[in-house]
């Protein structure tokens, strides 16, 4: 008997081996059917002209391989994560054959009210795997009624595509070498407001950073997945300014700012072309700028921008909670009432953000964990005393110095697959 469960178990272990391995072997044969070596750079300007919204494509320009996902991604409605989405169509057989999304600074300027507020042209660079035929990106933007509409759109000729030629030269470092990045999930920390002779400080940092990351739930499962690199760049000066001060003449690299959005410890960076030639050809599934501050700041935008304090105290729970934001696309949990954002979320619709839901479509969010007991349903979240919910009390996206909750995790996790897979 304890032979035949043996086998019984042997049988199943490679029955789930062989699904898994033929999922995966299927994937990479249809993404090599649509598309060629190399990586997709589109360069895009977000302007509001007042009452009209505006997105100008700048430049379209390629980088070296895709070391990117080529899997399935986790969609909402059939939608990718974001505020805003992107199609690749190719023009002959009119199929879709690459979607993503992203969310961007600009959508929290819309909405956010200020003192001070002025029109802004936001940057934001979109990636996708070169297409082998001609093909058409489109792009729309989901306004808060959670309706989707075409903003722009662009002819790629494949052929007709030149290499990026404002690439800068970082020294690259490998902190956590998980292999080949074409079947990892590759991690870059960009330095920003270190001067020539403080890369030995932003070295110590980083080292510090990664091995508190990497022993994180659920990062800590897939450490020998998941590289980790840093790119260092000098910069003229060391200090880190607010954006609402006009007497400021010198900037860092990547003129990371506070006081974005009337916020004092809001620290991000508009530079999104200049973080965009800064990661050059280097593998970056994702990217996070280490700004050089012992100020409290950070800021996190999907599948855009995230910075963090790299020398306050908190520097790894600002990382891990930003990075929440930027590669998983969580949502804030909270509600300050300084911040006056309690119309930002429309609660008649469900929201994208995997860890937030108005009960619209509960059963696309955690609703398994929640039927087994495992997370809750508490009313208050993202801004917003009522209609929003969140899965538990206590969750890194809504206190720092606490794990994510389980909602959140699941949503890391499912993150972290769409490049393992």
């Amino acid at each position: 008997m304890r032979l035949f469960l043996a086998l019984c178990a042997t049988i199943i272990f490679i029955g789930c081996n062989l699904t898994t391995t033929t999922r995966r072997v299927a994937n990479i044969s249809l993404f090599e059917s649509r598309f060629q070596r190399g990586t997709l750079r589109v360069d895009i300007i977000l302007r509001d002209s007042m009452p009209n919204r505006e997105v100008d494509i700048i430049s379209v320009s390629s980088l070296k391989e895709w070391t990117g996902r080529r899997g399935d991604i986790y969609k909402v409605d059939n939608r990718p994560m974001g505020n805003f989405v992107y199609h690749i169509i190719d023009d002959k057989s009119r199929d879709t054959i690459w979607t993503d999304g992203f969310c961007a600074l600009y959508e929290e300027w819309v909405n956010t009210p200020y003192e001070g507020k002025t029109i802004i042209d936001y940057e934001h660079t979109i990636y996708a795997p070169m297409p082998r035929r001609k093909s058409t990106l489109v792009i729309e933007q989901r306004a808060r009624n959670g309706v989707y509409t075409e903003v722009q759109r662009v002819g790629i000729m494949p052929n007709d595509i030149k290499p990026c030629g404002t690439l800068l030269e970082p020294t690259v470092k490998c902190i956590n070498d998980a292999g080949d990045p074409r079947t990892t999930l590759d991690f870059l920390i960009l330095a920003d407001a270190y001067m020539a002779d403080e890369e030995v400080r932003f070295d110590s940092m980083a080292q510090s950073i990664v091995s508190q990351w990497l022993s994180r739930e659920p990062w800590c499962r897939y450490k020998d997945r998941i590289s980790f690199r840093t790119a260092f760049l000098p910069s003229k000066t060391n200090v880190v300014g607010d954006c609402r001060d006009k007497s400021i003449k010198e900037f860092s690299i990547l003129n990371s700012q506070f006081g974005w959005h009337g916020s004092d410890r809001y620290l991000i960076t508009n530079d999104v072309f200049k973080q965009s030639d800064y990661v050059g050809n280097i593998p970056a599934d994702y990217v996070i700028v280490a700004v050089n501050t012992d100020t409290y700041g950070g800021g996190g935008v999907y599948n855009e921008i995230t910075t963090f304090a790299a020398h306050h105290p908190l520097a790894i729970e600002l990382a891990l909670h930003e990075g929440g934001h930027g590669f998983a696309g969580l949502g804030d949990e909270y509600y300050n009432p300084e911040d006056n954002l309690e119309e930002y979320y429309d609660t008649s619709v469900e929201p994208w953000e995997p860890n937030l839901t108005s009960l619209k479509h509960f059963e696309l969010k955690w609703k398994a964990l929640y039927d087994q007991g495992k997370a809750g349903l508490l009313e208050g979240a993202a801004y917003t005393t009522k209609g929003m919910y969140r899965a538990t009390d206590v969750c890194l996206m809504r206190v720092l110095n606490e794990p994510f909750c389980p909602a959140c995790a699941m949503a890391v996790e499912r993150k972290i697959g769409e490049y393992l897979e």
